[in-house]
């Protein structure tokens, strides 16, 4: 309340005095950025902000933020971040969100661009090429079967893995730290024993 000091007395009017504080979007970077890169959110009210999320829940709280004022936050992509739609909200018990909309952020994924050999013995190592390998946390087989591990080269444009030996014929799928699911186009055909029987007439017990 707002209140008026007379020399007969003070005087509270009915009403209170509240404060307009609309937290608003005003845009977001929608140029493709990494993990690691700045993000920014621009709009009104944003000192108010305790966090930025991206796709799937992934939260950067306030404590982390490069940078944060009324018409600004800046703030480190992360590891996990995902394309889309952004939400921030403040820190109140019952917080008021804000979504982006349209506005659309642009999250660099992994890509394949060949897997070699496609034929592949179990146990054997195969080479997938592409980009943004520091990406990937799981390369996945045919039959779902999950590598053991990898190696990702020093320009992060080149994986060598071994093939599991239960793995089944089928495209390899890259899986990024974001959840990011990259199959390829190239189908995988695992070889299988070859086996040849002696001609002969045996007895039980005799070896073949």
């Amino acid at each position: 309340y707002v209140i008026l000091r007379t020399p007969q007395g003070d005087i509270t009017p009915k009403t209170m005095l509240t404060f307009s504080e609309p937290i608003v979007i005003e845009s977001i970077t929608t140029t493709k950025v990494k993990s690691g890169d700045d993000f920014e959110v621009t709009g009104d009210y944003l000192n108010l902000i305790a966090k930025v999320v991206f796709q799937e829940n992934v939260v950067v709280e306030s404590t982390d933020f490069v940078s944060q004022s009324r018409e600004k936050i800046i703030v480190k992509v992360p590891l996990k971040a995902r394309s889309g739609e952004i939400m921030i909200a403040n820190g109140e018990e019952i917080p008021i969100e804000v979504y982006s909309g349209d506005l659309q952020a642009d999250i660099v994924a992994p890509a394949i661009v060949s897997v070699t050999p496609s034929t592949v013995k179990a146990d054997s190592d195969i080479t997938i090429t592409g980009t943004d390998f520091d990406l990937v946390e799981k390369v996945i087989f045919g039959g779902e079967k999950t590598a053991s591990g990898f190696t990702i080269s020093e320009d992060k444009k080149s994986i060598t893995v071994t093939a599991p030996a239960d793995a089944q014929d089928g495209p390899v799928m890259l899986v990024a730290y974001s959840g990011a699911e990259i199959v390829s186009e190239t189908s995988l055909t695992l070889k299988m024993p070859v086996a040849a029987i002696e001609n002969k007439k045996v007895k039980n017990g005799e070896n073949i």
